[in-house]
């Protein structure tokens, strides 16, 4: 019983990561994209954003990178 209870573990910590990783890459996207004043390639990076679950960490990164960027 002990292992099925880590290998669960170990699965969901693992889908943790990836998701992670997947929501930190489109914000360095968006920040590309903001940086080079491409706000076609924004708004469907944003548009993603939109769908994932965001930490109140990267919610602050990404009103940075807005605000920055001046739009």
């Amino acid at each position: 019983m002990k292992k099925i209870i880590y290998v669960v573990v170990a699965l969901f910590s693992f889908a943790m990561v990836a998701c992670t990783s997947s929501t930190d890459s489109l914000i360095k996207q968006y920040e590309k994209a903001c940086k080079e004043k491409d706000r076609v390639k924004m708004l469907k990076v944003a548009e993603e954003l939109e769908k994932a679950e965001l930490t109140s960490e990267q919610q602050e990164r990404i009103l940075k990178i807005t605000s920055d960027a001046g739009f």
